[in-house]
């Protein structure tokens, strides 16, 4: 698989130097851009249109035009009754989206598992290379994968992906072929069923949790294999993020499945599978996800809003309820209720437009009691990420560091109490390291950096020339000049950077080439 390319960053930052150009210029020239994901849509209420729910469709239409996605994706099940004119007015709902210049590429579920379905579905569905995708379609005509910028997507049709062996075998070494194309950063895997249903037990490999398990693994390792981190699916109307672990216990993959755009919701029932670490879990929702790609980084939103007797209310207030991601040069931790926080520490070696940065968790622990249906503790999916100067626009004295999956509960920023560590580079401070005006910065909605410490909940502001002690409360910061480490005791996630203040007045905003997680404070 093709990983990043951190060397293409620092030619960004050589060409800014010719040209002539700010860092927010030259961010521009690796712009992040954003794709919308869209669970079921069926209509089996009153309302809608050939069994299709467009009021809802429009309404989530009209957040993706306003949040710029290039593409919408749908995990499948377009329609209630399977039929024809159920599908097409699928597509004519997205009239919107194509005026806009937003292309739609969706799925079949079981609502449309039909010949005649089928049929349509090849015929109007299925894409063609052009305008920027490139698309390769399988030999069933109905499963597809096209790349787009740095990222691919592999399009898994109902009928290879509902237990029967031959077929997840057929689909497994399609995707294998589809992984050995060099001619991607990161992959995504959609496709209708789930992996690990929470209220379906009738999944991708069978009837039940753990049907077909040497297809399960082979399933789970080709996405692993292939640098897949997330695996989207429908099915369930829920808000479900989770790690599964194949049968052999030798592959992994997060599982999302992806909240109701419909009228129909389901309640997770038993069996759950041993094999489910679950991460974030919300029901009878409206929901949709925009999903930002940031050269190495890919951040997801979801947005949520309480249906209105099992509709769309009149006028929706969306409220972001879950904030994850990954980066290609970042780690992975999972952290369990209780488990400490001192696990996590990570670096960026120096050259390729970065400074060199460590960052390290000094205390802290995971302290939510957050449980899943059926008693199910949920556990943190701790993320990092690294961006430079070039990347990000950051004129501080360390790189940038991103941190996801730390929040308590859904539709909050607030964390546990932690202690974060960041290395700087002290010939960048001018100096200022005994008068508190070096510190862990982080940035607001507006694109301005400020002190960690200032965008706490709750906590006292104040300053430690030395190094972190345990007794420190929430809101300290202070300078190790022994160590040339920043600390600051949050309860929040976000970017951080270890900034001067006098550098810190002039600091960019992020530009196109990075984006600024919302906030709500």
């Amino acid at each position: 698989m093709k990983r990043i390319d951190q060397a293409k960053y620092a030619a960004i930052s050589a060409v800014a130097l010719v040209l002539g150009l700010s860092l927010q210029q030259s961010a521009a020239l690796a712009e992040a851009w954003k794709f919308g994901v869209i669970g079921d849509t069926q209509q089996t209420k009153s309302g809608g249109l050939n069994s299709v729910a467009t009021e809802i469709i429009t309404a989530i239409n009209t957040k993706f035009i306003e949040e710029n996605v290039e593409f919408v994706l749908q995990v499948g099940d377009l329609t209630d009754n399977g039929s024809t004119a159920g599908l097409q007015t699928r597509l004519d709902i997205n009239a919107d989206l194509t005026a806009a210049g937003i292309r739609f590429f969706g799925l079949r579920g079981n609502h449309e598992g039909s010949s005649t379905a089928a049929t349509f579905f090849q015929n109007n569905y299925v894409p063609s290379t052009g305008n920027g995708y490139n698309v390769s379609v399988a030999a069933d005509n109905l499963t597809y994968s096209f790349t787009y910028n740095n990222a691919k997507f592999l399009m898994l049709d109902y009928s290879m992906t509902s237990g029967n062996a031959t077929n997840l075998d057929t689909v497994t070494n399609w995707m294998n072929g589809q992984f050995a194309v060099n001619d991607y950063d990161h992959a995504f895997v959609l496709q209708h069923k789930n992996m690990l249903g929470q209220n379906h037990k009738d999944n991708v490999f069978g009837s039940s949790n753990d049907s077909n398990p040497t297809q399960q693994n082979n399933f789970i390792k080709a996405m692993e294999d292939g640098g897949v981190r997330y695996n989207l699916s429908g099915h369930d109307h829920v808000h479900h993020r989770a790690e599964v672990t194949s049968p052999d216990g030798q592959s992994k993959v997060t599982q999302i499945i992806n909240a109701s755009a419909s009228t129909k919701f389901y309640t997770p029932r038993s069996p759950y599978s041993t094999r489910e670490t679950v991460f974030n879990h919300e029901l009878y929702n409206i929901g949709y996800y925009v999903y930002t790609v940031d050269g190495p980084r890919v951040t997801v939103e979801h947005f949520g809003v309480p249906h209105n007797n099992y509709n769309i209310p009149a006028n929706p207030q969306w409220t972001l309820r879950d904030t994850f991601g990954y980066s290609l040069n970042g780690k992975q931790f999972t952290i369990a209720r209780d488990q400490t926080y001192t696990t996590v520490t990570d670096s960026v070696a120096a050259g390729n437009g970065f400074l060199g940065t460590t960052m390290q968790i000094l205390d802290g622990s995971n302290t939510t009691t957050v449980t899943a249906t059926g008693s199910r503790a949920t556990v943190d999916d701790l993320n990092t990420g690294w961006a430079n100067a070039a990347d990000s626009g950051f004129a501080g004295a360390s790189d940038v560091l991103y941190l996801w999956g730390m929040a308590n509960a859904l539709g909050s920023d607030q964390t546990d109490t932690f202690v974060l560590s960041m290395s700087f580079d002290p010939i960048k401070t001018l100096g200022s390291l005994a008068d508190g005006s070096t510190f862990i910065a982080t940035q607001k909605d507006d694109g301005t950096w400020v002190n960690a410490v200032d965008l706490n909940f709750g906590g006292t502001k104040a300053f430690v020339l030395g190094a972190y002690e345990n007794t420190y409360g929430l809101g300290t910061y202070g300078i190790d000049p022994t160590n040339n480490t920043a600390w600051a005791v949050i309860n929040h996630n976000s970017q951080f950077g270890v900034v001067p203040e006098p550098a810190s007045l002039a600091l960019l905003a992020i530009g196109a080439g990075a984006m600024m997680l919302r906030r709500k404070h």
